[in-house]
């Protein structure tokens, strides 16, 4: 079976460098049938000559043609039984690509990796949110009724946990697009990535298709790597607009007009102001455990969103630790944003609530 692997790369030449480096390695390990095609939506002359010296085919698009646009572009470069299309910012642990490919193997037409935001894999990143007319209309509406939010809270934490506790594949089309693995016949038979879908909500659009089409999707636990998140999107000056117009789209083709009309109508709230949280000011940021009294194992969520999700997730199960910190290598990748921290315990329930600032650098 052959292999192609696409990334599509804007300005991080550092970050694709390592990738691929991984990538390499895994490969060489596993024996597979692969290689790697980068598609240059962006970079300077230095980071065009850091690129040609990668064990990868390079392609210059000559312009931002949108990570959808980048992806299609090396798909059509290629006649691989299956394409792993990737971000730059993802750094595969071994074994990978051969546990994805396996399960493209056994009836499954598209697959995703588990995710952690740390190099040591004890900090998850996020599935795809549920995009349903009930999980959006909910979303909305919870923030403003404080009997409503912890229901939907405990919703969103049973569909993460679900991946995140999975100890063997599970169907999902809630996949993330940061690294998503998919069969030839397949994309042939859905189709390519939709432009119009500048940046975001391309993988969303291509899974639903992929759904109804009466096609596979699974989670693989099993394979995994680290995604940095959000790396790119800091050096493109339209990418709010571009957010703003793919979620019009996406939700707009699949609510329905009328329904994301009714939505937008309600006026958008944080269910609990960022001043009810307990300030962190050490950096990284750190929490004393012991002064908490839990029931274990608990959970600790980190957002970007005072509402709470989506959020990274780390499971504790042990008494004895002490206290939790960020990992230096997530903390030093964060933007400069405030972000929220929640302990909950394992059914679901806050128990915590702090938020700590990462600030620019000087």
């Amino acid at each position: 079976m052959k292999i192609a692997v696409i990334i599509v790369h804007y300005y991080t030449p550092h970050l694709l460098t390592q990738a691929v480096q991984l990538l390499d390695a895994d490969i060489q390990r596993s024996g597979l049938d692969a290689s790697i095609i980068i598609v240059d939506n962006g970079s300077s002359e230095s980071d065009r000559q850091q690129l040609a010296q990668l064990p990868a085919q390079v392609i210059h698009s000559h312009e931002n043609r949108g990570y959808a646009g980048g992806l299609n572009l090396g798909a059509r470069e290629t006649d691989a039984d299956v394409l792993i299309f990737m971000n730059a910012d993802v750094f595969v642990f071994p074994n990978c690509l051969r546990n994805l490919v396996a399960v493209l193997e056994a009836e499954t037409h598209a697959a995703g990796p588990c995710l952690y935001w740390d190099d040591d894999a004890t900090v998850f990143m996020p599935p795809g949110e549920q995009y349903t007319r009930y999980d959006e209309l909910l979303r909305r509406v919870a923030a403003w009724h404080s009997w409503l939010m912890p229901y939907a809270h405990r919703r969103w934490r049973n569909h993460v946990r679900r991946h995140w506790l999975a100890e063997q594949p599970i169907v999902s089309y809630d996949l993330s697009g940061a690294m998503l693995a998919v069969r030839r016949d397949a994309w042939q038979s859905v189709g390519a990535f939709d432009e119009r879908y500048q940046l975001y909500f391309e993988e969303n659009d291509w899974l639903k298709r992929l759904a109804r089409a009466g096609m596979v999707a699974k989670y693989v636990p099993n394979a995994r790597a680290r995604h940095i998140y959000n790396q790119s999107a800091p050096h493109e000056s339209q990418v709010g607009q571009w957010f703003g117009a793919s979620e019009q789209r996406f939700k707009t083709q699949y609510y329905g007009a009328w329904f994301w009309r009714i939505v937008q109508k309600i006026p958008a709230k944080a269910y609990i102001s960022p001043d009810k949280f307990d300030t962190i000011a050490e950096t990284p940021p750190r929490i004393a455990l012991v002064d908490l009294k839990l029931d274990y194992p608990v959970w600790i969520e980190i957002s970007p969103f005072p509402r709470g999700f989506p959020a990274g997730g780390v499971m504790i199960a042990d008494k004895a630790q002490e206290y939790w910190q960020i990992p230096d290598n997530v903390w030093d990748f964060l933007v400069p944003a405030w972000y929220y921290l929640r302990i909950v315990d394992h059914d679901g329930h806050d128990i915590a609530h702090y938020k700590f600032q990462k600030l620019p650098m000087t």
